[in-house]
Parts: C-alpha cells; structure tokens; sequence
C-alpha cells in the first residue's frame, strides 16, 4: 500500500455561504491524512469568506474582484502544494470517504490524469444525503458540436470517458503540469473551462475515468439559477469557444455555420414580432462575441494546436473503446416484453443491457454470451450468468430456452448473420421474442461519404471498421423474416441535433416513425427519413 499523497482540496467561493460551510465542513471530516484545503473567494457580497476564515484548516485567499470559476481555481492551483488536485464546488458535499477513494483510485491508476464521481441532486425536492433520488454521472461532449451534457441516472458502471464534470473531481498535478498552462484558460470564467482543460489532457495521451462511487451531492446551477441570461450566456459563448481552441477545422466550421444560421434566425424574431426570452437574446449576444473577438480566438486555437494531436480523433477513440461495451441501450432494454423472465444478452459486452433489463424486471434472469473474456468476467459481476464465446454456436449447453434474445448491435459484426438468427430461432421458446439494434447503412454519415468518392471506415459508428455486414431498413426486415420471425415491430434511433435549423428535421424524423407500419410503399421523404437514422430496431416473434 503506498503511501498516502498529498491532496489539495480547492474551492472557489462565490456568495451562498451555507452552502460553502456544508462543503467545508464535508472535506474536513474527510479522514485523508494529508489534505489541504484552500479556499479563493471571488469577491462574495456575502458573509462567505468569514465562514471560510472561521475553519482553523482553510486557507484563505480573497480576490478584490470576481475572476470566475477558472481564474479562481488557477489562483487556487499556485497556493496548492498536493500531487493530487481536488475541485469541489462551493455548492456540493462530498461523502466521508470521497478523498481517500478517489486519491487510492489515481495512486493506482498512473495513466489516469483525473477521476470523476456519481453526484447527487440536492435541492429542497431531494435532501443532503438523499441517496435515493436521481444523480449524473460524467459528461458526454458531442465532438461534432460541443455540446455538453451530462449523463443522468444511467452508464454508471466504472469507465474511460472523454471529460468529466468540474463539479467534483480529482485531479493529478503532473497531468496539470503536462496539459501546460494556464491549468484553466481565464477566458472561459465559468463552464467549459475544465472540459478545455481535460480536451487537452486526452490529447497528451493521460486518461479519464468515472466511477460510481464514491458519491458526493450538489445544487446544480445553484449559483446561476437567479440569472438565467448569464447562464445561458456563457454556455453558448463558451461552446464556440472551445470549439475554436479544440476542434478539428471541418467541425469547427460545421459549429460556426450552424452558430450562425441560429444567430440569424434569432434576428428574424424581432422583426416577425416574436419576443425573445434570455436564452435566445444569450445566445445571439454570444455569437456577436464570436465574431467581435476572431482575432483572440484564432491566436488561442494556434497556440493549443501547435501542441499536436486531434482531439476529435481522441474523442472517437475513447468513445469507441467505451462503447463497445458499457452503453446501457435503454431504447433497446424498452423491447424486451415485460413478461419475459428468461432472456440472453448475445454480445453482452460489460452487462450494462442486461443490468438494466434486470432493474426493469427484477424477477427474470438475464444472462450474457460475450466474446471478449476481460468483458465477460466484468458482466459477470450484473448478469446470471456469461458464457465467453462467439453468437454462431447457439445457445450454450445447459442453460434454460429462452424466451427472449437481444442482439443489440452485434449481427453486423458476424460473417453469416443470416444463419446466425436462424439457430437462435430454434433456442427460443414457440411464441418467443427476437430484439435486434443494427446500424442504417442509409445514414447520412454513409452516403457522405459515398458522395465524396471515398468510403472510410472508422472506430466508432455506422462505418465501424470491424462491421462485415451493412443493412437497409428493408435488407434489415428480409434478415428477420427469412429467419423465420414473424416482425412485430420496427423503430428507429433518430440522431439528428435538436437544434437551430435542424430541429424542425428531427421532430419531424421523430414523428414519423411513431408506429411506423413493418410493410409500406416506399416514398420519396423515407429517403429522408433514413438520412436522419442512426440505427433501427427490430422486434421478432418465432411463431
């Protein structure tokens, strides 16, 4: 067991002193050995830096002005002497054992630049402590657009990730000192500032990680919730410019050009007599920002690209690696018929299907067919039970027929998926479900890539370069009915953005496929429509 490290807790302090006291209060009794804490109060109104001066531990630092979360915490980081790291809210509690385990987690994890923890909703509708309430998890950063958002009551299980929320997290020193300074860029003042820092700790090859316990406890947008303009001010200016400091230029321009058809939209408001509320006049203010500062922003993007690497490569990277075997599925888990008591899992990956299959019916058995062992022997620890191996020979010796199978993105991956589905027709119980995810060959990202002459596959998504097998919405109803399925249902998983001018298309897409009928007379708009889907699900009964 190594020796405990030093741990520099810092809290950037901004008004809501009760709230800083519950946070102090949390670390101190933490039973770390080692620990500082520091605390930057950016200029409070408030009796907030006397609540802070009244713990004999703290060590106070007061600023004349506000400079923002990210300032704060850079002001913070030059008094901090730990090899470790801690940001924690002025507005969120960490459970008893938060430090030792989070610290224990990067002594032994040498690759991990940070660490991320399950956090709790704390408001007045879900009590300090509650641990029963609704929580998010890490954040997922859309590398394509940038937008942020957090991952809430679900993928809970321990895994890499891209970035991590700054709520409440764990940090290691050296990979502070290798992501080069400042620790966070000051130009952000709040939000985005620590997924700029993480951006561009992936890119030096250290890791992230989030784990679900242990927990802590915040009041989301606590500090923000009276100004909602400034809220939604800084998260539509900071989007773009993390964007102009991370993204490969393709996206970049994607991010800029869909930006300003929004800009443009919101103008046409106040002619058409449409009133504005804070969210539309925050986000027009932030793109008139954008375009009054190109100079700085292009300065900021030539000092962090020329430290090398793609961040929106890296982000694939991870998410592919993740993907393959932590997504929970839950449109998928919603197949599964709810009297279904015996269900196999076929690529079961780490059993996050299968777990929450079995949150939803806690009396059926789920088990798990998975061939990849390190996998395996994690699903394990959520599923009845996992047999390692392939999907071709069937239903393993002496496990129960079931009554339903789940092939959640697996088929296409297999030479003969044709026979594949015949032998599990023949495993299923008379009257027995098939539901089945597989990715559109259709989808726009395909047919972009058909148009400019070059088909390039990649680690994540529809092009998979492990995918031997490509399906059609009607290649993919032929799969399950010459297995012998009689097809009951069919969806689709629309991923088209929900925002700017593309709403309109996937609300559109959306409805569309409510109830869509199995057998129909092709149409010009299911051109469309298949341009907006990602992938289709299947729902099959042997008869």
């Amino acid at each position: 067991m190594p020796e405990p490290s030093r741990v520099s807790v810092v809290i950037v302090s901004y008004n809501r002193s009760a709230d800083l006291r519950l946070a102090i209060e949390a670390v101190v009794r933490s039973a770390w050995p080692d620990k500082e804490i520091i605390v930057v109060d950016n200029a409070s109104t408030d009796d907030a830096a006397q609540v802070a001066a009244s713990f004999g531990e703290v060590k106070l630092i007061r600023n004349e002005t506000n400079t923002g979360f990210a300032e704060g915490c850079n002001i913070g980081l030059a008094h901090a002497t730990g090899e470790f790291v801690a940001l924690v809210n002025n507005d969120a509690v960490i459970e008893d054992s938060w430090i030792e385990q989070t610290a224990g987690f990067l002594q032994a994890r040498p690759e991990a630049a940070a660490v991320g923890t399950r956090t709790y909703f704390w408001d007045d509708a879900n009590p300090l402590g509650n641990r029963d309430n609704g929580f998010y998890g890490y954040t997922k950063v859309d590398p394509e657009t940038g937008f942020n958002q957090p991952t809430v009551s679900q993928d809970d299980e321990e895994r890499e990730v891209a970035t991590l929320s700054g709520a409440v997290v764990m940090i290691r020193r050296k990979a502070i000192d290798d992501a080069g300074a400042p620790f966070l860029e000051p130009t952000f003042f709040a939000y985005y500032e620590e997924t700029d820092f993480f951006a561009r700790a992936i890119r030096k090859g250290w890791r992230l990680y989030y784990r679900s316990s242990p927990v802590s406890w915040h009041r989301v947008r606590a500090s923000t919730a009276s100004q909602p303009y400034a809220y939604y001010y800084w998260m539509a200016r900071n989007r773009l410019l993390y964007a102009y400091r991370n993204f490969d230029e393709a996206q970049l321009q994607r991010v800029l050009r869909d930006a300003w058809l929004d800009a443009w939209s919101i103008k046409l408001r106040g002619p058409l007599g449409k009133r504005m509320g804070d969210k539309l006049k925050a986000k027009r203010d932030a793109y008139r920002w954008v375009s009054e500062h190109k100079e700085l922003l292009q300065s900021q993007r030539s000092e962090v690209m020329a430290k090398g690497g793609s961040y929106n490569q890296r982000v694939r990277e991870i998410e592919s690696r993740a993907g393959y075997y932590g997504y929970c599925r839950p449109e998928v888990a919603a197949l599964v018929p709810p009297d279904a008591s015996c269900i196999v899992d076929v690529g079961c990956g780490a059993g996050a299907l299968g777990r929450s299959i079995k949150a939803q019916r806690p009396n059926a058995q789920v088990r798990g067919i998975e061939p990849v062992a390190s996998q395996a022997q994690r699903a394990r620890k959520a599923l009845d039970d996992v047999f390692v191996g392939g999907l071709e020979a069937g239903l393993p010796q002496g496990w129960p027929r079931p009554d339903c199978v789940v092939f959640a993105d697996v088929l296409e991956h297999v030479v003969d998926p044709w026979s594949a589905l015949k032998t599990w027709r023949e495993a299923l119980k008379p009257g027995g479900t098939v539901v089945i995810s597989l990715p559109n060959a259709a989808h726009r990202e395909v047919m972009g890539e058909l148009i400019s002459g070059r088909l390039r596959y990649k680690d994540a998504g529809v092009l998979d370069r492990t995918h031997l097998r490509f399906f059609t919405r009607d290649t993919a109803v032929e799969l399950v009915e010459q297995a012998g399925f009689r097809l009951k249902e069919i969806r689709r998983v629309i991923d088209m953005p929900r925002r700017g001018w593309k709403a309109p298309i996937a609300w559109w897409a959306e409805q569309r496929s409510r109830n869509e009928q199995v057998h129909r007379q092709r149409a010009l708009v299911d051109t469309i429509q298949d341009l907006c889907t990602v992938q289709f699900l299947l729902v099959g009964e042997r008869p």
